[in-house]
């Protein structure tokens, strides 16, 4: 009944097991999952109230270890199904974790603690996470991320895809709601996206050979499946739903994060369904910036069984964080909340140091292996390695500023020596032209050394000088031109 998960974090943790004696004065036997605020459950403090949805409810709680100290986490519970003691989709998600687990890539999911059952209602503790995304939305300026938080999110919530594809399942409900950022009480779990509730999740393929997938026979007429604002085309069709689907998925996230959705002024379900089935590729992108039209072009062109290219993805939203200048580790929209905001979204308001999610995260990612038997890139260690190369290129940025000065002052001066020398060189050589035209030809070509000379000269006040003096010569020029024309005019009417 009782399961106590060890985890990376906590692998030393031991809980107080509680006596039977205890465990009946708890009385919770005709207690349902929404009534437990206040209450006991295997010697568990539970909380207050966090959320709750149409089969559960999810509380704050304390875990009491045997050396005094305590856990808080997050204890969910759901009703039992009629006629059994268990929540099949607890229980689902429970060994959906514990799969996560054994694989290695804990970094977007949270720690497992303890599952159980009773009489009216099943339950697992889980880690305390912060506030989901949606709710963070709420509280930003036309209720969307900022670019440079957008594109990092979008990065985030792709890698727990992977993950959790990585291991054989599909999440079948991807919205904004099911993505949390970290609890405020970590310093550095606060920027780390968290992926929840696989309640509708599913395996779309088995282990059984480790280099080839099996898949499971596509159905038509499957029953819908997802959250009608966020799910894939197919899924309104009632297909059944392989990889290409979450992406689907992901891409609505981004669209929603980014800008909107196209059917977001819509109402009911029907005209909702009318429009994302007429909807193209062409409409999608004029919702996503430019760098992701070629993501969602693969998106669209991958079947049930075929595997996305994650690494595409991944480089082309890397390309945009380089266009912009922004590292995984840069400060976050939530985090420049006003302080209100932050109370209210429950998130830290003291500020974050922009290193201190490295440790982070070379202590929580391991490199897994996927479905297929092939490595899988572990992205976000890859990331703690840019990181070191960014720290190390911004030292080396200011040193190459001031290289690149100096070296500009030297070019500078060669520059000038060679305008200089040319222009003597010139001048030389027009006094020692015996040949040379004088009146009006000759002043035809000091304005052309003028020209040449202004062309090459350096940048700054010479700049100017040169400007004005070539000006005032070309006025000068224009009035000799205009008297000579008049002079040879006079000679004609004379003649």
């Amino acid at each position: 009944m009782l399961n106590i998960v060890e985890n990376q974090n906590y692998k030393s943790y031991e809980l107080i097991k509680p006596s039977d004696k205890s465990l009946d004065n708890e009385n919770i036997e005709n207690v349902k999952h929404n009534e437990l605020s206040g209450r006991k459950v295997n010697g568990m403090d539970i909380h207050n109230l966090l959320g709750e949805g149409g089969f559960g409810c999810v509380y704050r709680c304390t875990m009491h270890k045997r050396s005094g100290e305590t856990i808080s986490g997050a204890f969910k519970a759901e009703m039992n199904k009629k006629g059994t003691k268990i929540s099949n989709s607890l229980v689902y998600e429970c060994s959906i974790l514990k799969k996560l687990e054994n694989a290695g890539d804990m970094y977007h999911f949270t720690n497992l603690y303890i599952n159980g059952q009773r009489p009216l209602f099943s339950f697992m503790v889980i880690q305390l996470v912060g506030p989901n995304l949606y709710d963070i939305c709420t509280y930003l300026p036309e209720e969307k991320f900022e670019y440079n938080t957008f594109i990092r999110v979008a990065y985030q919530t792709l890698e727990a895809i992977q993950a959790l594809h990585a291991i054989g399942y599909l999440h079948n409900d991807l919205k904004p709601a099911n993505f949390t950022i970290g609890d405020k009480n970590d310093e550095t779990d606060g920027i780390i996206v968290y992926m929840l509730d696989f309640g509708l999740s599913r395996e779309y393929g088995t282990r059984d050979n480790p280099v080839t997938i099996v898949h499971k026979k596509p159905k038509v007429g499957v029953e819908y499946t997802g959250t009608i604002s966020h799910c894939s085309p197919n899924a309104h069709l009632r297909k059944e739903l392989g990889r290409r689907d979450d992406l689907y998925a992901w891409i609505f996230l981004c669209m929603d994060f980014y800008n909107e959705l196209p059917w977001r002024c819509l109402e009911k379900d029907e005209e909702i369904e009318e429009m994302k089935l007429k909807c193209t590729y062409e409409i999608y992108c004029k919702y996503l910036p430019k760098s992701f039209h070629g993501i969602l072009k693969h998106v669209d062109s991958l079947g049930i069984y075929d595997k996305p290219d994650y690494d595409m993805c991944y480089n082309e939203i890397t390309k945009m964080m380089k266009e912009v200048k922004v590292k995984m580790e840069d400060p976050y929209q939530w985090e420049l909340l006003p302080i209100e905001a932050k109370k209210s979204l429950n998130i830290r308001i003291e500020p974050r140091k922009n290193n201190a999610i490295k440790k982070q995260v070379l202590s929580k990612k391991k490199i897994a292996k996927d479905v297929d038997g092939k490595t899988r890139r572990a992205s976000v260690k890859n990331i703690s390695t840019k990181k070191e190369r960014n720290h190390e290129s911004r030292s080396m940025k200011k040193a190459h500023s001031v290289h690149r000065n100096k070296q500009q002052a030297n070019d500078a001066k060669v520059v000038k020596n060679k305008c200089d020398s040319k222009q003597n060189q010139k001048i030389k050589e027009k006094k020692n032209n015996k040949k040379s035209k004088v009146g009006l030809d000759d002043d035809i070509n000091k304005k052309s050394l003028l020209n040449e000379e202004f062309l090459s000269s350096c940048v700054g006040d010479a700049n100017d000088a040169m400007e004005k003096k070539l000006a005032t010569f070309e006025i000068q020029l224009k009035n000799k031109m205009e008297n000579n024309k008049k002079q040879l005019d006079r000679k004609n009417n004379n003649a």
